[in-house]
Order: structure tokens, then C-alpha cells, then sequence
């Protein structure tokens, strides 16, 4: 990992220094395959023929692909939620390994991250339903290709690919309940810089956050109300021996971010906070009598017959 890491806009990022003393991130498989499906619309009954991916979902695919590649599971497990009235909204994870489920994000470095309302809901009741409550974590990783549709339109995707391999920035491995935690500062402060409240609303998690989740992460947690005794945070470099089709990884920082308080006094907070129903948006009070069921095996979403 180069220590004059170009994090944003080319200065060289601060607060690595423990990273390029920490101990490699365990990575389950070395050797990742990235496939993609041929068209965009891959949950549709009949789908477009011989339109290409977007590049937000081809990216997308990478990184969840990498995320299987580092924990290893399955992609294709459904999971409904619906209530008496006949209400219901249905959810594929993004990863799965026994009780740990993951969802992978991505952006480029000077690009805020969204965390859609509908989303965080799901997976949040869907911990709170669950006999054995999984362990939910959301990953984001960050690149440096802006522009990247103007870059890419008339080039190969295996040169995408590669350059993927060779500029992603950082890993940042969130807990659920952080999330949840950021979500409820952000709604309740109704900041412009932090929500978007117009049709679909999200959360936003600007590039100045991400970068002090991975500089000053103990910080970073405190200012979202946690008590440290009460988070465990672990500084990794991703290994330099992992390939994706072919091409090798370059190292780069990763910060996994845990609630030693999960499940029971997580789950007891959490059930707190809603049961209040001034600390969270109508709409979780509304879904709160919802139950979890499992149903059909899904699909590989960035399947094909053979990778680019």
C-alpha cells in the first residue's frame, strides 16, 4: 500500500499510518471471477434483449462479487415481509453466509453514498423479526474513476475491470446498528447536506464522512453517540494477492466498525427507540407489526456465461 495514498483529489490521504502496520484482511477467495448479466433489467419477467449494463450496476457487481469473494456465501436468497392487512416488501441481500448478511455500496471518491429509507427499514425489521437475529453489515468501497461512462463508453469492459482492480481507495465496514444510529442524526438534524426528503428519500453519507470513518473512525463513532467500551473497530489492508479476472488487487485500507453490544442489548435499544415513536419516521412505526418469512431461491443478479 503506497504511503503517499492519492485518497481525494490527488493530496495524499491522512491517518493510514496504522493501516500499513495492521494485519491483512482475511479474504476467503483469492482468485474472483467477475460475471455481469447482460442486461440491466435482470429482475424482470422478460427482460430486453442485448442491452448493455449501466455502469452503476457494473460496478455495483463488482463489488458485490469482491464482498462474496472476501466472505464467502451465497447472493440469492429471497426474504418477504408483510403483515396482516396484506401488505408486504420484498428483499434479496446482497450476500449471505449462515446468520451474517452483507450489502456492498460503491462510489467514487468525491461522491456522497445514498442509504435509501425503504432499504434501511428492511433490513432493520428484518434483524428485529428474525428468531436469531442476523448480523447485518453494510460495506462501502470507493474507487477513483469519476465520468465514468465518458471514460469507458468506447472501451473494452475487461479494461473497466482492471482499472477497478487498480483504484479502489478504501473498504469501510459498517454494523447496521451505525447506520441506523447515522440515519436517526440525520432525520432528526433534517440537514440538506445529510437527506434528501423529496419523492425517495435517503440518507447521505458525504465523502468528508467516509474519509473520517477511515482516518479517525474512533472519533467518527463517538460523535454518533456510542459509547467506545461498547464498539470494536479493526484496521486491515486488503491483501495485495487477490485477483479479479486475472488482474491483481492493489492493497488499500479497510475499517471494520462492530457493536459488541449485539444482539441482546442492541436488539433491547433498538426496540426502545421504536417503541417511543417520536425517535424514528412514522413509516417504522407503521411496518413495526410486520413478520419475516424466507421464499423462493433467488438468482445470480451479475451472472452470465463467462466473465469479461
Amino acid at each position: 500500500m503506497n504511503k503517499r495514498f492519492g485518497f481525494i483529489r490527488g493530496r495524499p490521504f491522512t491517518g493510514l499510518e496504522d493501516y500499513f502496520a495492521s494485519e491483512e484482511l482475511e479474504v476467503k477467495n483469492k482468485d474472483i471471477k467477475y460475471v455481469i448479466n447482460s442486461h440491466p433489467n435482470y429482475s424482470l419477467k422478460n427482460p430486453p434483449e442485448n442491452v448493455p449494463p449501466s455502469y452503476s450496476k457494473k460496478v455495483a457487481c463488482f463489488y458485490e462479487i469482491l464482498a462474496q469473494g472476501i466472505y464467502g456465501g451465497k447472493r440469492t436468497k429471497k426474504y418477504l415481509l408483510e403483515n396482516d392487512n396484506g401488505f408486504s416488501m420484498g428483499f434479496i441481500p446482497d450476500l449471505i453466509n449462515g446468520n451474517r448478511i452483507w450489502d456492498s455500496k460503491a462510489s467514487a471518491a468525491r461522491q456522497h453514498i445514498k442509504l435509501k429509507d425503504e432499504q434501511l427499514m428492511k433490513y432493520s425489521l428484518f434483524q428485529m423479526k428474525s428468531e436469531e437475529p442476523p448480523n447485518i453489515k453494510i460495506d462501502i468501497f470507493r474507487h477513483g474513476i469519476n465520468n465514468m461512462n465518458s471514460k469507458f463508453i468506447d472501451r473494452p469492459l475487461k479494461e473497466f475491470v482492471f482499472q477497478l482492480t487498480k483504484d479502489t481507495r478504501s473498504m469501510v465496514s459498517l454494523d447496521l446498528s451505525v447506520i441506523f444510529e447515522y440515519y436517526r442524526m440525520a432525520h432528526k438534524t433534517k440537514h440538506l447536506k445529510l437527506r434528501y426528503d423529496k419523492g425517495l428519500s435517503y440518507t447521505k453519507i458525504s465523502p468528508v464522512t467516509l474519509n473520517n470513518f477511515i482516518a479517525y473512525p474512533e472519533k467518527t463513532v463517538e460523535e454518533l453517540g456510542f459509547d467506545l467500551k461498547d464498539i470494536e473497530i479493526k484496521k486491515r489492508r486488503f491483501p495485495s494477492d487477490v485477483k479479479v479476472n486475472g488482474y491483481e488487487m492493489n492493497s488499500f485500507p479497510v475499517v471494520i466498525i462492530e457493536n459488541k453490544n449485539y444482539p441482546e442489548k442492541w436488539t433491547d435499544y433498538f426496540n426502545t427507540v421504536i417503541e417511543d415513536g417520536t425517535q424514528v419516521p412514522s413509516l417504522f412505526m407503521d411496518l413495526w407489526n410486520m413478520k419475516k418469512t424466507e421464499y423462493e431461491e433467488g438468482f445470480e443478479p451479475c451472472e452470465d456465461d463467462a466473465p469479461f
